[in-house]
């Protein structure tokens, strides 16, 4: 039994049901959704490394150019990347 699920799961699950969402409607309100969830995506460290892999993993398959995403949210992304694989490389 996980007693402390990886957070990154439930942010790489919202991103794909709003990007979904997104990508069948192109409303403003589901742009709004989508970002939000990116944003909650890129912000969310996290807290395994399958999540790490995971979210590598996911951001692969959007197929994002460099510029797709701003600075800030590159930034974040790697800083929490880093973070954590940081912390996994101290455990071992």
């Amino acid at each position: 039994m996980v007693t402390n699920p990886d957070p990154i799961f439930r942010a790489i699950k919202r991103h794909r049901k709003t990007r979904g969402a997104f990508d069948a409607s192109l409303s403003d309100a589901s742009s709004a959704e989508e970002h939000d969830a990116l944003v909650d995506l890129v912000c969310t460290e996290p807290a395994s490394l399958s999540g790490c892999i995971a979210l590598l993993n996911h951001l692969e398959s959007l197929d994002l150019e460099p510029s797709d995403l701003p600075d800030p949210v590159v930034s974040t992304l790697l800083r929490n990347l880093r973070v954590a694989l940081e912390r996994f490389a101290r455990q071992r």
